[in-house]
């Protein structure tokens, strides 16, 4: 017996495949539709870089209050709307960033990247300025706050005052080394090693001035025109902190007026 085959018999399956092709391409439109949004998701754990305008004016920091996540990269573009010399410092107790100063009219930048929660300090680090009111706070969102203040770990900190391009006002500067998991002790110079304690070196243009048991020391007779200062950190016994330590500065000091 012959199998009787009808038109519509004869049309299912093109049918078929029309359906096919149909639900085929439905599926590429879909897929379609979702591959940028799958394509603009960041990588699991990373921040985005962020960039913040500051401007910098007698005597405040424009803007003054910051709010960011921990782990955030931020570049601080810099201007100073003012008459004198400005920078931006950016501290906690774990971290101490510093623009290069910049006169009035100049730019610049700060790269910052806030590995810690909690409450940083901005100010300009100009000697003085900071008192006349330059001073803000970035505060940081996230769970690894920075160690307290006068918490021991270990692992030294020294921030040097003045700062880099300084102006000398007359023939005298005060150098001041602020420590952090550091101890100055002056009765123990030259004396036995012990962890965490010892003394600071201050050198001028290369030369050594003085071994010191205490944070600060004020340059006396200073000549026209840049000088560098350094500060390393010694042991006890006068070698070198391992790992090595050391923070300078040129300083601009001032022609004699005639």
């Amino acid at each position: 017996m012959s199998e009787v085959t009808t038109p519509a018999m004869r049309a299912r399956p093109k049918r078929y495949l029309y359906i096919a092709v149909l639900i085929g391409l439905l599926s590429f439109l879909a897929y379609g539709a979702t591959y940028p949004s799958m394509q603009a998701e960041a990588a699991p754990g990373t921040q985005a870089s962020l960039e913040v305008d500051v401007d910098l004016t007698e005597w405040e920091l424009n803007p003054s209050q910051f709010d960011f996540q921990q782990g955030d990269t931020v570049l601080f573009n810099i201007t100073n709307s003012g008459r004198f010399s400005h920078n931006l410092e950016v501290s906690n107790t774990a971290q101490h960033l510093n623009s290069p100063t910049i006169g009035a009219g100049e730019t610049t930048t700060l790269e910052v990247t806030l590995d810690n929660s909690g409450t940083y300090t901005i100010i300009c680090a100009i000697p003085g300025h900071s008192d006349l009111g330059m001073t803000g706070e970035l505060t940081v969102s996230g769970d690894n706050p920075a160690p307290a203040e006068g918490e021991f770990l270990g692992i030294p900190a020294m921030r040097l005052s003045p700062r880099n391009n300084t102006a000398v006002v007359g023939s005298s500067q005060e150098v001041r080394v602020t420590l952090h998991d550091f101890t100055l002790n002056a009765d123990s110079i030259e004396g036995a090693n012990v962890g965490g304690e010892g003394h600071w070196a201050l050198f001028l243009d290369d030369e050594l001035i003085a071994s010191l048991g205490e944070p600060s020391y004020t340059l006396e007779g200073l000549s026209a025109g840049p000088h560098v200062i350094r500060a390393e950190l010694r042991n006890n016994d006068g070698s070198a902190v391992e790992p090595a330590l050391s923070s300078e500065a040129t300083i601009q000091v001032p022609a004699a007026a005639p």
